[in-house]
C-alpha cells in the first residue's frame, strides 16, 4: 500500500495488515518544498516570479503586450506558468519559463505602465543555478508518476543518483545561495529517504530488477543483506512446497499458484547467480 505520511494512512496499513511504501513522489515534494522555503533570497525569488507571472496572466494589455514582444523578437508566444503551492515542480515549470522568456518579459514590462518589478541579471543567475540543482528532482518526479510500469525497484537507484547529481552540481554553483539550496537539499534527502535500503520490500525490488540488480546499492552491507533475506525467503517457500509431497492440484489455481512459486524462486535464483 502506496500512500503519503500520514499518520492516519499509516495507520489503515497497518490495521489491514498490509505492507505499507511511502510515496517517494511525495517526499520529492516535501524535499524540495522545504530546500525552498529555507533559502530566503530564492524564496524572495519566487515570490517576485509569482507577481510577474500574476499580472501576465491576469491582465489582457499586458498578456498582448507580451505576444508583441515575443513576435518581434523571434521568440514563440508562450503563455507564462503560475506556481501551484502543492506541487513542487509547477515551481521549477514557472522559473523555467520565466527564464526561458525573459527578454521578451523584460521589454513588455518596461512598456507597461505597472508597479510590478522586473527580475534583474544577477535574479535571473539565481534562477538558472537553482533549475540547473532542481532539474534532477525533475526528471525523478517525472519518472515515478508513470502508469504503466513499476517503479518499487526504482526507488534506491533514483536515490542514489539524486544523491551523486547534487553532489556534482553543488560544486558548480558560483552563488552562495545556491549552495544553500544545494545543502538543503541533500539534508532533506538523507532524512526522508536514506533508509530505503534498509526498508526489505524497496531492496528485494531493486536486487531482482535485472537493469540494476545489486549495483544498484550504495552500501554493500545492505547488498548482502537482501540477498541473504531473499535466499531464506526461497528456501522457505521450497520448503513448504515440498512438505506433502502427495498434495494433489484439483484446480486451475491450484496449478497457477505452484507455477508462480516455481518461476519466482527460478528467476530468484538465478539473479543470484550472474
Amino acid at each position: 500500500m502506496v500512500t503519503d505520511n500520514a499518520s492516519n494512512m499509516i495507520l489503515s496499513a497497518q490495521l489491514l495488515n498490509l505492507r505499507h511504501v511511502p510515496c517517494f513522489a511525495h517526499n520529492l515534494n516535501l524535499i524540495v518544498k522545504k530546500a525552498l522555503d529555507q533559502t530566503p533570497l530564492i524564496n524572495e525569488i519566487r515570490q517576485k516570479a509569482r507577481k510577474i507571472v500574476g499580472l501576465f496572466r491576469s491582465s489582457c494589455k499586458a498578456k498582448d503586450k507580451l505576444v508583441e514582444m515575443q513576435g518581434l523578437m523571434g521568440r514563440p508566444a508562450l503563455k507564462l506558468m503560475q506556481e501551484v503551492d502543492t506541487r513542487w515542480n509547477s515551481t521549477y515549470d514557472m522559473l523555467q519559463r520565466l527564464y526561458e522568456q525573459r527578454e521578451p518579459v523584460g521589454a513588455a514590462l518596461s512598456n507597461l505602465n505597472s508597479d510590478t518589478a522586473p527580475l534583474t541579471s544577477f535574479e535571473y543567475n539565481i534562477i538558472q543555478e537553482s533549475l540547473s540543482l532542481l532539474q534532477p528532482f525533475k526528471l525523478a518526479t517525472t519518472e515515478l508518476s508513470e502508469e504503466q510500469r513499476v517503479s518499487a525497484s526504482k526507488l534506491i537507484p533514483l536515490y542514489r543518483m539524486l544523491q551523486h547529481k547534487l553532489s556534482q552540481k553543488k560544486g558548480q554553483s558560483a552563488q552562495e545561495s545556491t549552495a544553500q539550496l544545494g545543502t538543503h537539499l541533500q539534508e532533506g534527502l538523507h532524512s526522508r529517504c536514506g533508509g530505503y535500503e534498509s526498508f526489505r520490500a524497496l531492496a528485494l525490488a531493486t536486487l531482482l530488477d535485472p537493469r540494476f540488480k545489486n549495483v544498484g546499492f550504495g552500501n554493500p552491507a545492505k547488498t548482502q543483506e537482501a540477498e541473504k533475506q531473499i535466499t531464506l525467503e526461497c528456501a522457505s517457500l521450497m520448503r513448504s512446497n515440498t512438505a506433502t509431497p502427495g498434495k494433489q492440484f484439483h484446480s486451475s489455481s491450484d496449478i497457477m499458484e505452484l507455477c508462480h512459486l516455481n518461476n519466482y524462486v527460478t528467476y530468484t535464483s538465478y539473479m543470484l547467480s550472474v
